[in-house]
């Protein structure tokens, strides 16, 4: 039986160890350590617009980027179940074939027993990981998935602390919040310029230098990011 006093205490030391660079990938990676799964994958994810975005996979120690996904989960039962729920879960095979788009069970091959675990922080939920291949059977799917929504929680708790912390030393500035609000309004480049009585060139340096704070790869991911931290709505 996984100890949460352990899990709390892993997360707390990486998160808290300035050696540890990578930080989310430590943290994600606890699920193979207390849990034993080969493949897990990260989302980050809006209570606003239900959007979710991937961020990263690891399949049996490599890791991939998945930042091409983005969609609406309140559209995929699978995924908005578990996030609704604020519960970790588990889906057979069988609900997958009809629960789940099936593009995504052809990329990855997903097979088996498919888990669902939300990342949340008090009433939010801020992403979710989905998971497969455990390494061993479990003796208490009920145990587990208990374990498995504690360390959603615990996840929850520090990304949210590494976001306050990453705000208060790259806070955006009122042009930049401007731009990202115009792009979550659909303008392009050019309207933009024009309607903030700026260059082009000036508005793509602002999108930049919002990608860099942010931490995201492309515009969808911006606006998406942006409305999770409230800096726009």
């Amino acid at each position: 039986m996984v100890l949460k006093s352990e899990m709390r205490k892993y997360i707390y030391n990486v998160f808290n160890n300035a050696s540890v660079v990578d930080k989310q990938k430590y943290a994600i990676l606890g699920f193979n350590k207390y849990f034993s799964f080969e493949i897990a994958s990260l989302f980050s994810y809006s209570m606003i617009n239900q959007v979710g975005i991937g961020t990263r996979l690891w399949t049996f120690g490599k890791e991939s980027s998945i930042t091409d996904i983005m969609e609406d989960f309140s559209e995929i039962p699978v995924l908005f179940t578990a996030i609704e729920n604020k519960q970790a879960q588990c889906f057979k095979e069988d609900e997958l074939v009809i629960r789940f788009p099936n593009k995504y069970i052809e990329r990855f091959n997903i097979c088996h027993d498919f888990y669902v675990v939300p990342i949340t922080y008090n009433s939010s939920v801020i992403g979710c990981s989905t998971l497969r291949k455990p390494r061993e059977s479990f003796h208490s799917q009920k145990e587990v998935l208990q374990e498995l929504t504690f360390y959603g929680q615990l996840l929850g708790e520090y990304f949210e602390i590494e976001r306050v912390k990453k705000n208060k030393r790259k806070k955006l500035s009122d042009r930049e919040t401007e731009v990202l609000q115009r792009m979550a309004f659909g303008e392009t480049i050019k309207i933009m310029a024009a309607n903030m009585g700026i260059s082009e060139y000036t508005v793509r340096d602002y999108i930049r230098s919002t990608f860099i704070k942010l931490q995201v790869e492309h515009r969808a991911h911006a606006v998406a990011e942006a409305l999770r931290q409230g800096y726009i709505s």
